[in-house]
C-alpha cells in the first residue's frame, strides 16, 4: 500500500528491525531470511538519500505507470496450463477460512498484500489448532496453505519481483520483492511437504 508516514516511521524504528530478525532465525533457513531482511533495510536507507521520494516511486510502479502491477491476474495470462484467475474464487477461499475484503482496502482480492495476509491468517490457524491439539484441522490449515502457495503466489511473485528489479529507481521495492520472495521459498509445496509436529 502507499508508503505514509505510518509505513515510513515503522520501517525507521530499529526495534521493529530487531523483531524481524528474531522472527526470522527461526526458519529453516534463517541466514537467507537475515540477509534479505539486511538487504531490505540497506535498500530503505539507500532510498531516503536519494532525491526521489519512496511515494514518488509507489505512484510510478504501481498506480501511474505500473510496469509492475502487484496484481496476480496481471501475471496469469502468461502463466502456460494457468486457468484465468477468478476473483469471486478467491474471495470464496478467502471466506472459507472466515475472512473476506474489507471494504476500506479498496483493493481487488488477488492484491500481493492481501494474497499475504491470507497466507499469515493460514499460519495463525494453523499454529492454534496444533497448540490445541487439533490434528486434522492444523493438516487443513497446512494443505489449504501449500496449495495457496503453489497455485496463486509461487506462480507470480517471482515475475512481479522480475518487473520491479526492471524498472524501479529506487532500490527499496526490489529489495521487499526479494524478502517475499525468500519467505515464500520457506513454504512447504505440495510433494515437499513438512509434516506437523506439536510443540
Amino acid at each position: 500500500f502507499y508508503p505514509d508516514e505510518g509505513l515510513l516511521t515503522a520501517l525507521g524504528e530499529g526495534e521493529a528491525g530487531r523483531q524481524r530478525e528474531t522472527a526470522a532465525a527461526h526458519l529453516d533457513r534463517a541466514d537467507l531470511v537475515a540477509s534479505a531482511l539486511a538487504g531490505l533495510w540497506s535498500a530503505w536507507e539507500e532510498s531516503q538519500q536519494e532525491d526521489l521520494s519512496l511515494a514518488a516511486e509507489f505512484t510510478y510502479l504501481f498506480a501511474r505507470q505500473v510496469p509492475a502491477p502487484p496484481y496476480e491476474g496481471a501475471y496469469r495470462s502468461g502463466l502456460s496450463a494457468v486457468p484465468p484467475l477468478d476473483l469471486a474464487e478467491l474471495a470464496a477461499l478467502y471466506g472459507a477460512f472466515g475472512l473476506r475484503v474489507a471494504q476500506t482496502a479498496g483493493e481487488r482480492a488477488d492484491h500481493l498484500s492481501l494474497e499475504l495476509d491470507f497466507l499469515v491468517a493460514l499460519l495463525s490457524k494453523q499454529a492454534y489448532a496444533v497448540e490445541r491439539g487439533w490434528a486434522g484441522r492444523a493438516r487443513i490449515a497446512a494443505m489449504t496453505r501449500a496449495r495457496f502457495v503453489r497455485d496463486h503466489l509461487a506462480g507470480w511473485v517471482p515475475q512481479f519481483a522480475d518487473r520491479l528489479a526492471a524498472h524501479a529507481r529506487l532500490p527499496f521495492y526490489p529489495a521487499a520483492a526479494v524478502l517475499v520472495q525468500c519467505l515464500l521459498d520457506q513454504e512447504p509445496l505440495p510433494g515437499r511437504s513438512r509434516a506437523l509436529e506439536r510443540p
